[in-house]
């Protein structure tokens, strides 16, 4: 894997972004089912309590074209904010969301990618995806890296609840 183009591209990026030697955070591929519903607005600083997590960045990598037909993402443009108060997306979910009233009146910009684009955002980033109104499964692979010297790096989410039982 650390041996593959596109991770040497992204570190370099992430190095480039940071000024220094970049370390990798971890990744993960997200697949987006059709007719699966939009994820709700976060930020993904939400799932760490950490501020050294905040010296990090994102590289969300489409996997073929995507647009928010086929359960894309969206960015808020307009804000400069830090961490927003977030509350759980349903009682049983690991996931959280924004509440609509801090997204009143927001700029927002869904970018319509090509395979070998990339977009990146920080942790307090405002964003979500939409749902995929498409036939087909909309997948992403997504790279993290924190600026070198950052001792701890956070992974949020829990990989077993999603794991096959034999």
């Amino acid at each position: 894997f650390r041996e593959s183009s596109v991770y040497k591209d992204c570190h370099a990026l992430a190095s480039e972004i940071f000024s220094t030697r970049a370390r990798y955070g971890h990744d993960e591929a997200i697949f987006k089912s059709p007719g699966s519903k939009p994820v709700d607005w976060h930020q993904d600083q939400t799932y760490s309590k950490y501020d050294k997590d905040k010296q990090c960045v994102s590289i969300w990598i489409p996997l073929q074209n995507t647009d928010p037909d086929n359960g894309g993402m969206e960015y808020v443009t307009d804000r400069d904010s830090g961490l927003l108060p977030h509350e759980k997306s349903a009682p049983d979910s690991f996931m959280y969301r924004l509440s609509e009233e801090y997204l009143k009146d927001a700029c927002t910009e869904s970018p319509v990618m090509e395979l070998g684009d990339v977009c990146i955002h920080s942790p307090l980033c405002i964003h979500r995806s939409h749902p995929n109104r498409s036939q087909d499964m909309r997948m992403a692979w997504i790279l993290q890296f924190n600026k070198y010297g950052v001792g701890r790096f956070l992974r949020w989410n829990n990989l077993k609840q999603y794991m096959p039982r034999f």
